[in-house]
């Protein structure tokens, strides 16, 4: 229980700050905003920083402003309810061990280990792999709207699975040198798809494939291992939004290779960041299609790009400091034909950050 003191501290800044003491009523656990950040309301005494910071007599006007701006208002019980920031990420997001794919190399057993695959009943009852995604909380997937919204007549997904490497074996295993014993990795994880949120300004009217992005809630929750985790989001103060785009980034995926219409094992490609104008002048120029507010470009160079069978799967950027890596794209579209010299457009996870955090609280409320 925390001392009356500290709630009337509380009451004392929104009087302060509105010429009123009534608090405005509000919902714990509802959304709300702080900053550029969304959060949910929570008692005081469930977020600790608050109240370090409420206590503090020599804190800043920013700070104090902060602490004016978070407040959400009093419950029905009688709590004062603050705003707490929501952060996806989980403590060991993105820490590897070391298609769309065109120029891809045979991933290792254990990299990327947040990559997802989703699997789609077809009319005549087979069964196939066709769309990618990647782990970003034990409930949750991230991929491109494409992948759920305008399908091939009775074309379903129906599942995802999750720790796959070569999904033509039933147990998938390397070896090193001739003799050394087989590395294995433990089975698969499948669930079925619980729940699928499309953005909701999402068209397959849109040639420029805007707004291309979309959540889906697992079945259960994924269980962690060296071949099963989570990519970080970019979330604010994470890492550095420059750094994000800067140098080489990695796509990856089982998708559509300049050989053949699959590859049974995880590829990977290493892409750089186009010039956005410059992409954004080219696309219109030679698909006459007008990208934009959300995407980026990569890639480009010759044999080296992603292809269809990739969509929705991630674009990453390793961030060797923090040893992390964060998820800055997801595969949208791109030229005709792979490996063209036209790059390839990726959805910019950061753009929509903000959606994907309130998603995620509306969708694990409805349970």
């Amino acid at each position: 229980m925390l001392p009356k003191v500290v709630v009337a501290l509380v009451v004392l800044l929104i009087a302060v700050t509105d010429g009123q003491v009534v608090l405005p009523p509000a919902v714990e656990g509802g959304t709300c905003q702080t900053g550029s950040e969304l959060g949910q309301c929570v008692p005081l005494r469930e977020y600790p920083r608050y109240v370090q910071l409420l206590r503090n007599t020599q804190r800043s006007e920013h700070e104090t402003n902060f602490l004016r701006s978070s407040v959400c208002g009093r419950s029905e019980s009688g709590s004062v309810l603050v705003c707490r920031p929501v952060r996806l990420n989980d403590p060991e997001c993105g820490q590897g061990i070391r298609d769309r794919i065109v120029k891809g190399k045979i991933a290792e057993l254990e990299d990327y280990p947040w990559m997802a695959l989703f699997q789609y009943r077809k009319p005549r009852g087979d069964t196939g792999f066709h769309c990618g995604g990647v782990l970003i909380t034990q409930r949750y997937v991230l991929s491109a709207a494409h992948c759920f919204v305008g399908l091939r007549t009775g074309w379903e997904p129906i599942m995802v699975r999750l720790g796959e490497w070569d999904f033509e074996s039933e147990m998938d295993c390397t070896q090193g040198n001739a003799g050394e014993e087989l590395h294995c990795a433990p089975p698969v994880q499948d669930f079925l798809l619980e729940r699928i949120i499309a953005h909701e300004e999402f068209t397959v009217k849109d040639a420029n494939r805007a707004n291309d992005v979309a959540l889906v809630r697992l079945s259960g929750d994924a269980v962690f291992s060296n071949y099963v985790k989570p990519i970080c989001l970019p979330e604010v103060g994470a890492v550095d939004s420059e750094r994000l785009y800067d140098g080489i980034l990695v796509a990856s995926g089982w998708g559509k290779t300049e050989n053949a219409s699959a590859s049974r094992y995880k590829l990977y490609t290493e892409l750089a960041v186009t010039d956005y104008e410059i992409c954004k002048s080219n696309y219109v120029r030679d698909q006459k299609v007008q990208l934009a507010a959300g995407q980026l470009c990569a890639g480009g160079e010759d044999g080296r790009d992603t292809c269809n069978g990739d969509s929705g799967g991630p674009l990453m950027k390793e961030v060797a400091e923090q040893g992390r890596y964060y998820v800055a794209g997801l595969v949208s579209f791109g030229p005709n034909k792979c490996g063209e010299q036209l790059p390839g457009v990726y959805t910019r996870v950061e753009h929509y950050l903000q959606w994907i955090v309130a998603k995620v609280l509306e969708s694990s409320r409805v349970d």
